[in-house]
């Protein structure tokens, strides 16, 4: 029999982590790694799993699959404006919305925002929202207390593209989202993060630490992407129409980038999804943040470290359009937060002296930001910890 081992480390030093239901009604074996703190199912037993509602997770296959039979029935009849709202079957909605998932295909829309709108729809319809009747998906966003602004944001959002495409006119209710400052970490605390992450991981957190990128752009970043003899690394598949970019890379970086094996033409193939890359590094935090005993870390998400490259080159050039081409922005409004992101008068400082022109690009090259010359001619140089 196949030896199990874990798909993250290759550890074999597994417990086992109970059974996982299927939608069949049968029940797989699930396995925790005590390495790496990884969860998967028994990889013996080939299953495709669904999404809550019936759909594959994997909307490209699924809506390629449902292609032929959608055709032919928006043949027949396209979408039609409701005047008057008619009770539909359950079936019927759901395939409603397989039709307005392809036709999400066909217009480019993202698999991530694929999925996305099809979750939000499907919550709907279960609970209770006739998709059809607009006044009852605002009777669900309004009496549901339990979501955030920014939540019932996103339900508009997907509804009304829904209703567009359905040719349903509907009046969007006003949903005024506060805006938040987000979490900056200390630099010494993403990098105990990035040490105690399997490795695909804390090259993932590497990368985006370094280059700011967005998860979704270091996702489908491919290994043509880096030119390991100059040190760079392009960021060629933007998300949200952003500018592409190209960062100088560590040695560091560059080394842990050496040490993944190369299992297709994505770095991070391994992931079905973002998705399910995210949730890989959420156990793993939850676990470093109780070893060391620091519930900070577990306010760290991939979207974080954007944020924390942002406001640490802004703090360094005090030049926004700088930082508005290392984030690959179109619109300097979405930068300027970051010029009131932090103020660190009250934060920990590392000072370092150097005296030699060596040790001057030393520090430069590690971030440090030159202060003042002393009588002696010695030069101080300090960054935040």
């Amino acid at each position: 029999m196949q030896e199990i081992k874990c798909p993250h480390c290759g550890s074999k030093r597994l417990f086992k982590d109970g059974k996982r239901k299927l939608s069949d009604g049968s029940k797989v074996q699930r396995y925790l790694c005590r390495d790496c703190g990884y969860r998967f199912t028994d990889p013996r037993v080939r299953q495709t799993l669904k999404a809550h509602s019936g759909i594959s997770f994997n909307a490209g296959e699924m809506l390629r699959a449902l292609k032929l039979e959608v055709e032919e029935e928006k043949s027949e009849s396209g979408p039609q404006t409701r005047e008057t709202t008619v009770p539909l079957s359950e079936m019927t909605v759901r395939g409603k919305i397989i039709e307005f998932l392809w036709w999400m295909k066909k217009q480019g829309y993202a698999d991530e925002t694929i999925k996305s709108r099809s979750e939000i729809l499907t919550r709907l319809m279960r609970m209770g929202a006739d998709l059809f009747n607009p006044e009852s998906v605002k009777a669900i966003i309004a009496e549901e207390d339990g979501w955030s602004p920014s939540r019932k944001a996103n339900v508009v959002r997907a509804y009304s593209l829904f209703a567009r495409w359905a040719g349903i006119k509907w009046s969007p209710p006003k949903i005024t989202v506060p805006e938040k400052i987000p979490f900056i970490p200390l630099e010494r605390e993403i990098d105990d993060l990035i040490a105690g992450c399997s490795k695909h991981i804390a090259a993932a957190l590497q990368i985006m630490k370094e280059t700011g990128a967005r998860s979704g752009e270091v996702y489908r970043l491919r290994w043509s992407d880096v030119d390991f003899g100059n040190m760079k690394i392009r960021i060629n598949n933007p998300k949200k129409k952003s500018h592409a970019r190209i960062f100088k890379i560590s040695s560091k970086l560059l080394g842990m980038l050496n040490s993944l094996p190369r299992e297709g033409e994505y770095i991070f193939s391994r992931y079905s999804s973002v998705r399910n890359m995210r949730s890989v590094f959420a156990r793993q935090r939850r676990r470093i943040a109780h070893k060391l005993g620091n519930p900070r870390l577990q306010q760290i998400t991939f979207h974080t470290l954007r944020h924390w490259k942002a406001t640490m080159e802004y703090a360094k050039t005090k030049d926004i359009l700088h930082v508005m081409r290392v984030l690959g922005h179109k619109n300097i409004k979405n930068t300027i937060k970051y010029t009131q992101l932090v103020d660190f008068q009250d934060e920990e400082y590392i000072v370092k002296v150097a005296a030699t022109k060596d040790e001057i690009i030393k520090l430069l090259e590690a971030g440090f930001k030159y202060e003042c010359t002393n009588q002696n001619g010695l030069l101080y140089f300090r960054k935040r910890k």
